[in-house]
């Protein structure tokens, strides 16, 4: 939805069409995803094993099966019905920390006397760096490092940097720009909306459809289709 969001904004696109669509796509999706889950599972039998109870088998038959966000779903129902005062106390103090951080970032780095202190002088934007980077990164990027894989951390973190060093090296070529040129241009976009952001997007949509066609590949190769729609 938000690369729609970028490219309908750039192609004057009717958005309210746009979004209706993206609506019969989500409950489309939603019926779907209850089919191919249930083709998956019978045509890789490592998928109906519990994670939590057998960990083992992430280092194992089911290391090409990570998901991080259905592990910390499946890890919050296997204890539902236990004493977890201790978590809950913790997950407070992770929203009020996010809380903090978001409001620190949304209010006293975007406000103009920051801004103005930022580029006084060389020292003060590395230390603005610091902040951004290090001590008041996004609450987003604080929660994925706490539950994802290093080895998957780290390369979201050299995205990252590089998608920071482009978009920090487009705004220094648009300052040696003279006025004038086709309308729009010059103009600020938010940051979902920049052109690193684009190719990231377009990146993560070619390797889904590798990854689709890898597995009906493999589904018609298992012979689930079959058993399952064949009888």
């Amino acid at each position: 939805m938000q690369q729609d969001r970028s490219t309908g904004w750039r192609l004057g696109s009717n958005r309210s069409i746009q979004f209706r669509f993206q609506v019969i796509g989500i409950i489309t999706g939603a019926v779907l995803s209850v089919i191919m889950c249930r083709i998956f599972l019978e045509a890789f039998p490592v998928l109906q094993q519990n994670q939590h109870l057998h960990p083992e088998l992430r280092d194992g038959a089911a290391a090409n099966w990570q998901s991080a966000m259905t592990y910390k779903f499946v890890g919050v129902l296997n204890t539902l019905s236990q004493d977890k005062t201790k978590t809950l106390v913790v997950m407070g103090i992770g929203i009020l920390v996010g809380f903090a951080i978001n409001c620190a970032r949304r209010f006293w780095m975007k406000g103009e006397r920051y801004l103005a202190w930022k580029d006084r002088s060389t020292p003060n934007k590395s230390i603005d760096w610091v902040l951004d980077a290090v001590l008041l990164a996004s609450p987003y990027a604080a929660s994925f490092g706490g539950f994802v894989e290093f080895k998957t951390s780290l390369w979201w973190g050299i995205g990252g940097i590089l998608s920071s060093s482009i978009a920090w090296g487009l705004t220094q070529r648009r300052k040696q720009v003279p006025a004038g040129g086709s309308p729009g241009e010059g103009e600020v976009l938010p940051e979902d909306m920049s052109p690193t952001s684009l190719i990231g997007g377009g990146l993560i949509a070619g390797a889904s459809l590798f990854v689709l066609y890898v597995g009906i590949r493999s589904l018609i190769a298992s012979g689930a289709i079959d058993k399952i729609f064949g009888g």
